[in-house]
């Protein structure tokens, strides 16, 4: 396992993985708290969740779907599933 205990950091490469992690900065780490903004802002930086493979996560604007909505989409689908996420 990765060392903030996520997932393992060779098989860390998706778009909730970067939630996950953005969702531990909050104060309250409630993944509610999470804006679709902030994490298209965080994934510019490499070193924030830095085992995630950007370029699979980019992969969706290869089928026609825009970053944007993709992490909309991901992020609404993490909510619904939040408790089971302890976030």
């Amino acid at each position: 396992q990765a060392e903030d205990g996520i997932r393992d950091v060779e098989r860390s490469r998706g778009l909730g993985d970067v939630y996950k992690r953005q969702t531990l900065v909050y104060p309250d780490k409630k993944l509610a708290s999470v804006k679709t903004s902030s994490i298209l802002k965080r994934m510019k930086d490499k070193r924030f969740a830095a085992s995630v493979n950007r370029q699979i996560i980019k992969e969706c604007e290869d089928i026609g779907i825009p970053l944007e909505k993709f992490a909309e989409a991901a992020l609404a689908a993490m909510r619904q599933i939040a408790g089971d996420l302890g976030l």
